[in-house]
């Protein structure tokens, strides 16, 4: 803890020896102190540092600012590019898709050798990755922040339909797509090679895997207690085990149609990208009497993860608060809701935090991606998915250079060492040979 932290720490102590704070954890705590410092990340998107010192203690605050109707800047899902559920850290999701800034998004369900899977859809790109049949299937819980093709920003709460069809129009419902069997593959998954490039195959734990291969909309093979095969390029494959497997396979032979559909409210077709939080925090302009999702764990101090927008939609706000540490102790769930709301968001979510929340950015004049909140684990976790910001703007000439040292302080006699850089028009780094 460095000195001014100590003073300011004493200093709050005095207060709750002299006088008793009133309220709750649910009231947001009074600044007695911060400072503020913001730095272009590229046209359009700026980051703002906020060290806060409260009478609940330091918080470390990070804030994205994205202008969305900024021509250069592209807004999308970060999910790993190979195998969909493949968990990796948000820094490298950024690095590998080539985003200026990203944050972690949707709360995930880990499982063995790096893998897991993300509660509820995912958009990126305008594609439909992954979804499932039973999310928010009983009441309005997980709500999604989406971006719809027109540049809109939704906060809303998804439901969908996943259905397959097969001979004479046997209908069955479809219990994920893209992701992993909650019922140990008694129900019915689909899966094509956004997946990845095979299907899973009989294994020692589900030794009677049935998998119905469908290409071009025609069922092509079908595998019972059989090892993996390749995904059709044009196509997929339905998996089940069972006595599902047994109604399926009376309903699907080779060589007759198959059709899977997924229909989903917001239409996912109308979708740019998606990722799903859970509570809506900021509603209108109004902090919700109750939070859909709410759980002892998820009201208490935390770090947080938020996505808010403005009231005219034209600003995207993404927001880190570090916790569980004595440099910043987090916020609660109302605490987070009142953060947005000071923060500008007229529309705000709560996405995954804890362990989860990470930002990362580049500096002015440079390319490197570096963390710049401090992870609560004390290393990058790795997670199912984040949000990314990219510039899109074309490489320009030289416009501004940057002079900069890590100390403006110097001893007499001494040196310091300066890191020149230059961005072009448009803030992105261009080369400098002094």
């Amino acid at each position: 803890m460095t000195d001014l932290k100590k003073v300011f720490a004493i200093f709050l102590a005095t207060i709750l020896a002299v006088a008793t704070i009133s309220g709750t954890a649910a009231a947001q705590p009074k600044t007695l102190y911060e400072t503020r410092y913001k730095h272009t990340i590229t046209d359009g998107a700026t980051l703002e540092h906020i060290s806060r010192f409260t009478a609940d203690g330091w918080l470390n605050i990070k804030v994205l600012r994205i202008d969305t109707t900024n021509p250069n800047i592209k807004i999308d899902t970060l999910a790993n590019s190979h195998i969909t559920d493949q968990l990796s850290t948000v820094l490298t999701l950024a690095e590998e898709n080539g985003a200026v800034a990203a944050v972690n998004a949707s709360f995930f369900n880990p499982m063995d050798g790096g893998t897991g899977y993300p509660d509820g859809p995912i958009v990126r790109g305008g594609d439909l990755f992954a979804t499932s049949g039973w999310y928010n299937q009983n009441k309005d819980e997980m709500a999604s922040f989406s971006l719809d093709n027109t540049g809109q920003i939704l906060f809303n709460y998804w439901n969908n339909a996943l259905t397959l069809t097969g001979f004479n129009n046997a209908s069955f419902a479809v219990s994920q797509y893209n992701q992993p069997s909650r019922q140990q593959y008694n129900d019915v998954t689909v899966l094509d090679n956004k997946w990845g490039p095979n299907t899973l195959g009989a294994s020692e734990k589900y030794p009677d895997l049935v998998e119905i291969l469908v290409s071009q909309g025609r069922v092509a093979e079908i595998r019972q207690a059989s090892s993996p095969v390749t995904i059709p390029a044009e196509g997929y494959v339905v998996i089940s085990r069972g006595e599902q497997a047994a109604k399926l396979l009376e309903s699907f032979k080779i060589g007759e149609p198959a059709d899977f559909t997924v229909t989903s409210n917001p239409n996912w077709s109308d979708l740019q990208m998606s990722a799903t939080g859970s509570s809506i925090l900021v509603k209108n302009g109004q902090i919700p009497e109750t939070f859909s999702f709410s759980t002892d764990s998820i009201n208490n101090y935390n770090p947080r993860t938020l996505v808010g927008s403005s009231e005219d939609g034209k600003q995207l706000i993404l927001v880190t608060v570090d916790g569980r540490q004595d440099n910043s102790v987090g916020l609660t769930q109302i605490q987070s809701a009142q953060l947005m709301q000071e923060l500008g968001a007229y529309n705000a979510l709560n996405f995954d935090g804890g362990g989860s929340t990470t930002m990362v950015a580049r500096k002015l004049g440079t390319s490197t991606l570096d963390v710049v909140n401090i992870p609560s684990d004390g290393s990058l976790r790795s997670v199912a998915n984040g949000i990314g910001i990219f510039s899109q703007a074309a490489p320009g000439s030289l416009t501004k250079l940057i002079l900069e040292t890590e100390d403006p302080n110097v001893f007499v006699h001494t040196s310091r060492k300066f890191t020149l850089t230059g961005v072009d028009s448009f803030s992105n780094p261009v080369e400098v040979n002094p």
